[in-house]
């Protein structure tokens, strides 16, 4: 495949250089203040006029414990009386609800699992599950080799596991067409597209099956959205690879990191990490947000640009944040009293808002009347977990500051 055209979200604003496939959309990253079950509010659908509630039901009904949002599609994983479920909607033109059917453009899975479901990841195309004793599930495509098998076999059936070996994992995160597994002693693995080095592994060659990923120290997080990869060490370290042609990981020209390389953030206990497409977001233990790279997704103003964007700088913002979270060109952090602060490219109404602009910085909405419990982002959409049903609109999606409509 010929991958060169870069679509234009990954650009956030400017098109700098034009060398990617056209529809590199993809992927969320989600962080969770707990492993709560809740309820979904996802943003509307480009198609939605923009009279309609800033955010709307998500799986209409049930407790929701995980959501991911891919390119075209949601999953989300929730336990009614006959255990535990998972739910897919949208587009299935290559198995991304892990459905039998092929070529349907909407379309709506929901299966019975034996397990709960404690992560799940969506790229481009395909999508992993982590369960409670450790096992990986995935389906989706496997055209780059992304679900860890052969590339050959490019529809697999729901729900396969990639190796019987593969129980030991605590965290996954996945790419545009990678997928990455955190193994108990802090291993990384890694498969997938590596034209960017993406797989970390040393070269452009891409992976089919998972190969580990040489990182110095032991690993307790990673994140991924595009094609850079971030991990953050026990020790506090935070290292990156893939795409840094924005200067997302490293001041170097160098465009492709193929191996992992330490992002200097001295002076700054680093507690969380968010890995955008063309930036990279970092949450120091005083509630600060730093960030590297280009674009709105970055949170400096334009007038304010910084003459290093390889450099890690202080994001402006007034609330303390106790995590972060990042798709390709917006990113949404939770604040230590629950409210919801975001940034980036305001495009599909994914900022939370009724409408469409960009924010370059970070704006807090008001507080929720219902705990979030997780936030995540996709290409296209931002979907919020609360503790309780919502049941007014009414302070859903105000701005900080604005008087409240009972």
């Amino acid at each position: 495949l010929l991958y060169t055209i870069k679509f234009e979200m990954l650009t956030c604003q400017v098109m700098r250089k034009v060398r990617y496939i056209v529809g590199r959309l993809s992927r969320l990253s989600s962080t969770s203040c707990n492993d709560s079950d809740g309820y979904a509010y996802i943003t509307p659908s480009n198609e939605m006029p923009r009279a309609v509630p800033v955010l709307y039901p998500l799986f209409r009904g049930e407790a929701i414990n995980k959501v991911s949002i891919g390119n075209g599609f949601v999953v989300g994983s929730y336990k009614q009386a006959s255990g535990f479920k998972i739910c897919a909607h949208g587009v299935n033109r290559v198995l991304q609800l892990g459905s039998s059917s092929e070529n349907v453009l909407f379309d709506k899975k929901i299966w019975g699992i034996d397990e709960r479901i404690v992560q799940l990841k969506s790229g481009r195309a395909h999508s992993l599950a982590l369960t409670e004793s450790g096992k990986v599930l995935g389906w989706g495509s496997n055209n780059m080799g992304q679900l860890g098998y052969p590339r050959e076999t490019t529809k697999l059936l729901p729900f396969t596991a990639f190796n019987s070996s593969l129980t030991d994992i605590c965290n996954i995160a996945v790419g545009l067409d990678n997928s990455f597994l955190l193994t108990s002693d802090g291993n990384v693995l890694s498969c997938g597209w590596a034209a960017d080095g993406q797989t970390g592994c040393g070269s452009t060659r891409t992976l089919d099956t998972f190969t580990q990923v040489n990182i110095p120290h032991s690993v307790r997080r990673i994140s991924s959205s595009a094609d850079t990869t971030l991990v953050l060490c026990d020790n506090g370290k935070v290292y990156g690879w893939g795409n840094n042609e924005y200067h997302q990981i490293s001041q170097s020209d160098e465009m492709q990191m193929v191996y992992p390389t330490e992002i200097d953030l001295s002076g700054h206990a680093i507690v969380d990490i968010a890995a955008g497409g063309s930036f990279s977001i970092f949450l120091s233990d005083k509630g600060q947000l730093l960030s590297c790279g280009f674009g709105p997704g970055t949170g400096i103003p334009p007038e304010d640009e910084v003459a290093n964007p390889g450099l890690p700088h202080l994001v402006p913002t007034t609330h303390e944040v106790i995590s972060v979270t990042a798709s390709l060109d917006h990113a949404v952090g939770i604040t230590s009293d629950h409210k919801l602060v975001r940034w980036g490219r305001g495009l599909h109404h994914k900022l939370v808002s009724e409408t469409d602009e960009d924010l370059h910085e970070p704006e807090v909405l008001v507080q929720l009347k219902n705990s979030v419990i997780d936030v995540v982002c996709g290409p296209n959409k931002t979907c919020v977990i609360t503790s309780e049903p919502i049941k007014s609109v009414s302070n859903l999606g105000m701005i900080e500051g604005e008087e409240e409509d009972e």
